[in-house]
């Protein structure tokens, strides 16, 4: 059993698409091959719909010629819709929020949904990739984290193959290159793509066949309309030449119009010209120490400084410090670490700065930076903060995440002991009060952790980063990306070799060992694991090398390597045994016990997964541990026809299942076992609709093996029911995945399934000879009773 009490960890090989689409008993599914995969259509729940596009922009004006020139371009034509269009435009001139505008007004004629992301191409925080973009769309569009390829090259074909019959919208803003975009174009002819850009990306326009739309300034009439509607609740009797003249000194930009007309009304009784007299002074500062061709430029830059001069002072320093902050959006509980203020004193600095229009709030407790604003603020930050402090500052939020991490990571498991006891406590980190709470804060915090991660790096917390990549180890393992989950553990790895800290190596090799094995590459976790085993046992640390060890076990047993598995299992114990280690020793039973009811050994099983469940009772230890040793001897029972003790057992994991939360792992496991009992039962439709459950968890999960086995359940139970045909299209599915994914013996389950289903004697008599191969690497009672089925006429 590993942290996140599941049985053993996945093997997944992730070059193919797999959509199993929930349904109900009745529906039939058809299969087809999509890159090398399968991918089911039918009358089941729908695939995933992506709604990402932001909230419609408040105050719009404008723009209603470059608006019907877009929406012309999609009409069919003689050179048919375009299907990439490229906004591009000086900074600030409003290419986001005229995106956004567009895509709101054509969105139903998009029914597969909307995709957004801020490519981040001239922000301060690094230019997202686009491989990890789309990473983000596959998994918005329904593929589960660890069906996601490796390789931008296969994720690239998954992303197209997914769009290919489907009406999708895609909006790229702030895109820098033609590199970060060609990877994130659909291939199908439904699809439409937005991209915002400073630059040309000219290089879309000739092989892709983009259009491009110049955005320019607002004209006078439009930006006067724009301060106006800023304004207009606030302030009155401005005189026009005054709103014309406010309007030029912005340079007709929308950003700087917006921050602008915000402090003109906030200040209703200081009449305009006053105001525009300060813009002027202010103006003519930057005229003298900018170049003459940035004309645009100075105008933005002026009103900046104009607003931030006007801030008080706390504001002003909150205002620079948050420029330092290495994600693309901020928390108050994280801004009031970062800015050394309670949460509540943070929430009201945030407040006057999104009053201000100098940072805006993109959802609930959470504000972001435009990409020119944070320039702004690092660059105010650089001036007026020292060295000292601005890295102080950065630390605090380096080690509020750590902190918040470790007790999210606790809550989601506590067998293993934190890392962070050499750190000093935080006392600001944030409350995690349960499971629910701790993946909660993972989601909303899932982009800040690798910049903040690398921020560490590069303010020489060493200590602090590969501490940070281990304390979030049980998250990325529940509800995380894998991408993101092998680059942090990169960053810690590096941080540890850089203070020559081989314990702490250990600890991230321990970590990403699961990221490795999920990402299907058991060599590599294997050595992982392997390298730190040796490194706690030099350092006689117990529970780690027991940990070390027990991975190991589950590395064998997911490729069904019973003989090696039951050696690492059975080292566990004897350590856990010498060391005292109770816990330990349940896991070790536990894992035994299911270790020996897969090969057939129920004897032997049902005696460990009874002491398994005695220790796990007398240490206290989390209900979640007992699931697994509970469903070991649900199993047995049903084996052996006795259906209701079977069930007494099953309903004892459930009832365990609710009140530990929410861990689809186990969720799977008992629901598997439940659709298994009705089905030993004779409730054949009950046991059908518990194995579409199924379905939709192991897809969910992304776990191609329990997929495998689902399949091979369902087709089994239709055959139960006289739909052949149905039941035989499930099988040979079960067989196409289980050769692809999972062991030798799911296979040759699967092609049993698939001959009990079959007609044919000639192809019945072929399924049962290859199977009956499969088998011959296995000398289990359990492969034996099957290779004996198989062999007989029955």
């Amino acid at each position: 059993m590993d942290e996140d009490g599941r049985l053993d960890p996945p093997r997944i090989e992730l070059a193919s698409v797999s959509s199993i689409l929930s349904g109900t008993a009745g529906e039939v599914l058809q299969a087809r091959d999509i890159s090398g995969g399968v991918h089911f259509h039918g009358g089941g729940r729908a695939a995933m719909v992506p709604g990402q596009l932001p909230a419609d922009v408040r105050g719009f004006v404008g723009r209603e010629a470059v608006l019907a020139r877009l929406a012309a371009a999609i009409e069919p034509g003689s050179a048919g819709p375009a299907q990439v269009l490229v906004l591009v435009g000086t900074a600030g001139v409003g290419k986001s929020a005229l995106a956004v505008r567009f895509a709101h007004r054509v969105r139903s004629r998009f029914v597969g949904g909307q995709l957004f992301v801020n490519l981040c191409g001239y922000d301060a925080v690094r230019p997202l990739d686009p491989s990890a973009v789309l990473g983000r769309f596959l998994q918005a569009l329904g593929a589960a984290p660890r069906q996601v390829p490796a390789g931008m090259e296969e994720r690239a074909g998954l992303y197209r193959s997914l769009l290919a019959d489907r009406r999708v919208l895609v909006v790229l803003d702030n895109a820098a290159t033609v590199g970060q975009v060609r990877p994130l174009l659909p291939g199908g002819a439904g699809c439409l793509v937005v991209v915002t850009s400073r630059s040309r990306l000219s290089g879309l326009a000739a092989r892709d066949g983009a259009l491009r739309v110049p955005v320019g300034l607002l004209t006078e009439s439009e930006a006067v309309e724009l301060v106006a509607v800023t304004t207009g609740p606030y302030r009155s009797g401005d005189p026009p030449e005054a709103l014309v003249e406010l309007a030029r000194l912005c340079a007709r930009l929308p950003l700087a119009l917006r921050i602008a007309g915000e402090r003109a009304a906030a200040r209703p009784m200081m009449p305009l010209e006053t105001l525009i007299g300060q813009l002027r002074e202010e103006s003519s500062l930057w005229q003298v120490l900018s170049a003459e061709d940035e004309t645009e430029a100075d105008a933005v830059r002026t009103v900046f400084a104009w607003s931030y001069r006007a801030l008080p002072p706390a504001a002003a320093r909150a205002f620079r410090l948050l420029g330092l902050f290495p994600g693309p959006h901020v928390g108050i509980e994280c801004a009031a670490a970062l800015l050394g203020e309670t949460a509540a004193r943070a929430g009201g600095l945030l407040d006057v700065l999104a009053g201000a229009h100098l940072i805006e709030q993109s959802g609930p407790a959470r504000y972001q930076f435009h990409d020119l604003l944070r320039t702004f603020a690092a660059e105010q930050a650089r001036a007026g903060e020292a060295e000292e402090k601005r890295c102080d500052a950065v630390a605090r939020a380096v080690r509020w995440y750590l902190h918040t991490a470790h007790a999210a990571g606790q809550k989601i498991e506590d067998l293993r002991a934190g890392v962070v006891d050499e750190i000093a406590p935080f006392p600001a980190a944030a409350k995690v009060t349960g499971r629910q709470d701790a993946a909660a804060w993972y989601q909303a915090e899932q982009a800040n952790l690798a910049p903040i991660a690398r921020a560490a790096r590069e303010i020489g917390l060493d200590a602090e980063a590969w501490r940070l990549a281990v304390s979030l180890g049980p998250l990325h393992a529940t509800a995380g990306s894998v991408d993101e989950w092998l680059e942090i553990t990169q960053i810690g790895l590096e941080a540890a070799v850089q203070v020559d800290d081989r314990l702490g190596q250990a600890h991230v090799l321990l970590t990403r060992a699961s990221a490795l094995m999920l990402t299907g590459r058991p060599a590599q976790a294997g050595e992982a694991l392997g390298a730190a085993r040796e490194v706690f046992a030099e350092a006689d640390d117990v529970p780690r090398m027991i940990d070390a060890e027990n991975r190991l076990g589950l590395l064998h047993r997911s490729n069904r390597d019973l003989g090696p598995a039951g050696e690492s299992f059975r080292s566990v114990l004897a350590q856990a045994v010498d060391a005292g280690l109770t816990v330990w020793q349940g896991v070790a039973q536990g894992n035994l016990a299911d270790l020996a009811e897969t090969g057939g050994w129920n004897e032997d099983a049902a005696a460990r997964a009874s002491d398994a469940l005695a220790l796990f009772e007398d240490a206290g230890a989390d209900r979640a541990l007992s699931i697994s040793s509970l469903l070991v001897l649900a199993r047995i029972e049903r084996a052996a026809g006795r259906i209701a003790a079977a069930r007494q057992f099953s309903d004892r994991a459930e009832a365990g299942l609710a009140e530990t939360g929410a861990n689809r792992w186990l969720e799977y496991a008992v629901n598997f076992e439940k659709a298994s009992e009705e089905l030993a039962a004779g409730r054949t439709e009950l046991a059908l609709e518990g194995y579409w459950r199924c379905c939709g968890l192991a897809r969910s999960l992304g776990e191609r093996q329990r997929e495998a086995r689902t399949l091979t359940a369902i087709g089994q139970a239709l055959t139960r029911l006289g739909r052949g045909e149905e039941a035989i299209d499930f099988l040979r599915t079960a067989v196409a995945v289980g050769r692809e994914h999972a062991t030798a013996f799911d296979t040759a389950g699967a092609l049993a399934g698939l001959a009990e289903a079959c007609e044919d004697g000639t192809e019945r008599a072929s399924l049962r000879a290859e199977a009956v191969r499969l088998l011959e690497r296995y000398e289990d009672p359990a492969a034996a009773n099957l290779r004996a089925h198989l062999l007989s006429d029955g």
